[in-house]
């Protein structure tokens, strides 16, 4: 996809369609070690898509990305995570915020993908990375161009509640939001999202189920 985050399709060895819910992720077991991944893609394919970020801060990383090119299989056990969508219902479709940083687009990817089946109209996505460059997939601008969802690229935080509430202030108490990132990430954009009268119970993330610690800190951008 770029040289800093590579696209790794894996398929099922019987030839079946993957079971999983579209947000949930997966996890490699090499050498005896277990390394998550989101699942990039929408149920009902003979593949799971991941997307693997790769730089000097995330070495193991760059082991996986060798492991997996030089290897033809590799043990995975899925579904794992609790963080995904119900088919939403025709008349009542809340809005859908995604607001994601780096390769936690993926999640957000399966999630939009798998609610565009069934027509939701109300999708906004915000992926925030430190520079443009980072923003590695046009699937975002390609629905945009469709008219499928409502898409921002941002640079830093750069006033994201601000934007929030001049696109959905009329509606901010229906929003749910789902944040995809590191721990750091998430926290921040909690706090703010609770700022501008969003509620916690309507914010999910990953995150939520394995730190509890705002002050964690990661490389989540």
């Amino acid at each position: 996809m770029t040289p800093t985050v590579f696209q790794v399709d894996l398929h099922d060895s019987a030839g079946h369609a993957l079971d999983y819910r579209a947000g949930q992720y997966l996890e490699l077991i090499i050498d005896g070690r277990i390394y998550p991944f989101t699942i990039a893609n929408a149920p009902g394919q003979k593949l799971v898509q991941l997307h693997i970020g790769v730089d000097h801060e995330k070495n193991s990383n760059v082991q996986i990305v060798s492991y997996l090119r030089s290897n033809l299989t590799v043990q995975a056990c899925l579904p794992k995570g609790n963080v995904w969508l119900p088919a939403p219902r025709q008349l009542d479709q809340d809005p859908l915020v995604f607001i994601v940083a780096g390769t936690g687009f993926a999640q957000a990817k399966a999630m939009i993908e798998d609610q565009l089946k069934y027509n939701h109209r109300a999708l906004s996505l915000y992926w925030v990375n430190r520079d443009p460059l980072s923003q590695y997939s046009d699937w975002p601008k390609t629905w945009s161009k469709l008219g499928l969802i409502d898409y921002h690229a941002i640079s830093g935080n750069q006033h994201l509640d601000e934007k929030l509430v001049a696109a959905h202030g009329h509606n901010i108490s229906r929003l749910m939001v789902i944040v995809c990132g590191g721990p750091k990430f998430v926290y921040a954009i909690l706090n703010g999202l609770e700022s501008v009268g969003v509620k916690k119970n309507r914010i999910l993330s990953d995150v939520f189920s394995y730190s509890a610690d705002k002050g964690l800190m990661s490389n989540d951008i």
